[in-house]
């Protein structure tokens, strides 16, 4: 019987469970063991101070991007229209915009369309693959980008 991996969620078999290479937040490729729980550690990074779970957690809702997309398709059109309504309203000057969090990249769709140059990033690489389908002049990163770089 294969074990499993306890974690504050569901119960997952190490078939599902990854091991950290590098940090999501900065990019580091070393760690300190912050704890050593037995089944897992618990990574610091040096440069930033992130704590990850090692192994890592293969997050289940990459699996759903497509059920998302087609539910929140019309809704994120709108939201994006407003928001960027409201960007304008301050900074009517196009640049550069960043999206943190940016999913498959609706709202930066809506972005470009209005003449901004998008930039994004996403803690799910799935997520980032499918914003550079539908952004392709986009810049994409599951990671960081240094400081001072955009104008929205």
């Amino acid at each position: 019987m294969a074990s499993e991996i306890q974690y504050a969620g569901p119960t997952i078999s190490p078939a599902t469970a990854g091991k950290v290479e590098d940090c999501a937040i900065c990019g580091n490729l070393s760690f300190e063991v912050f704890a050593d729980l037995g089944r897992y550690r618990v990574l610091s990074c040096p440069s930033c101070s992130t704590h990850l779970r090692d192994p890592t957690i293969v997050d289940p809702v990459d699996d759903r991007i497509g059920d998302y997309e087609a539910r929140q398709g019309l809704f994120e059109k709108q939201t994006a229209d407003r928001i960027l309504s409201a960007v304008d309203e301050i900074q009517p000057v196009r640049g550069d915009c960043l999206d943190v969090g940016c999913a498959t990249g609706s709202f930066l769709r809506q972005a470009e369309t209005r003449g901004w140059r998008c930039h994004g990033t996403d803690i799910s690489a799935i997520a980032v693959a499918k914003a550079r389908v539908a952004v392709p002049s986009g810049t994409f990163e599951a990671g960081s980008f240094s400081k001072n770089t955009f104008s929205a």
